[in-house]
């Protein structure tokens, strides 16, 4: 399956998967708060740190499998220009609600639904900046698809735009696993998983594709400039909600945990452990392109 497999079966776990998030459309809204005691919270929280830092200014953002729009809300409200894209209508009609609720219609510069395999609706060299976070190029089981896409999410950037990717980790979910599923540790498809990265669905939550760094990095090697990977949530990768309210809780613990976590995101195995991990580059100009050409000449 990863390497090609039936295109049926592929499209009927895309179909399955975005089933399942036009069913979640207001709690994938919600995972991202504070108050909620998951991990995601630093998955948001590291996120907004690399956005603020690669982000232009201004401009015109796709945020590509955006959801309902947390993101693309955010980036609005900071003064940037919005197209959101993603598979699932009720997620796409949860943003626009959003960005109207919030009094930021004039910022979303269109709502689309459509797969990031597919963004043969832009063209090439047409925003400023390309963001796909949270796990979207994980939900392509199939190698070429995700091959694919990470071509369209470059093609559209203008040159030297940045484009910041997270997809869903593959280590994260073992190293719990004895303490939160350990039922899971002989299943079927647990060695399978562990192995491809691929896990089809059936136990408790959707199909995905869990990376490694070094696969995440090979995806886009040669392709962007400048690149850099890091984990999202680090250290806090499946610990348990209770656990972790404690340490929201308290402002000071949660601060030096914070700047704990940002001095060590980068660490090769921090980042493999991590349940998110993201890839940030620049879209190569003409010129880089052509000294590669040169080089390899």
């Amino acid at each position: 399956m990863q390497k090609g497999g039936s295109g049926k079966k592929v499209e009927r776990l895309h179909r399955s998967i975005e089933e399942m998030y036009s069913n979640f459309t207001h709690g994938e809204w919600r995972r991202l708060k504070r108050r909620s005691g998951r991990e995601s919270v630093m998955e948001y929280y590291t996120t907004k740190i690399m956005l603020e830092a690669y982000l232009p200014k201004r401009g015109l953002v796709l945020d590509a499998g955006s959801g309902p729009g947390r993101y693309s809300v955010e980036l609005a409200r900071k003064g940037y220009d919005i197209v959101m894209l993603d598979p699932v209508k009720s997620s796409i009609e949860f943003g626009k609600r959003a960005f109207r609720r919030y009094g930021l219609m004039q910022r979303l510069k269109g709502s689309h639904i459509g797969r990031i395999e597919d963004l043969s609706r832009f063209g090439s060299n047409t925003f400023d900046a390309v963001i796909c976070l949270g796990g979207p190029l994980s939900h392509i089981m199939d190698q070429k698809l995700r091959k694919r896409a990470a071509s369209e999410l470059i093609r559209v950037a203008k040159p030297n735009a940045p484009i910041l990717i997270s997809v869903m980790g593959r280590l994260s979910v073992a190293r719990a696993a004895p303490e939160l599923f350990p039922e899971d540790i002989d299943a079927p498809f647990f060695k399978n998983w562990i192995r491809s990265g691929d896990y089809f669905g059936g136990w408790g939550f959707t199909a995905f594709h869990g990376f490694r760094k070094k696969e995440m990095e090979d995806l886009f090697k040669g392709k962007l400039k400048g690149t850099r990977t890091v984990a999202l949530e680090g250290f806090t990768s499946h610990h348990r909600e209770a656990t972790l309210m404690k340490l929201y809780r308290s402002k000071k613990r949660f601060y030096l945990w914070k700047r704990l976590h940002l001095e060590n995101f980068e660490d090769p195995v921090i980042v493999d452990m991590s349940s998110h991990i993201m890839l940030i580059g620049r879209k190569k100009d003409a010129q880089s392109k052509r000294r590669m050409r040169l080089t390899t000449s």
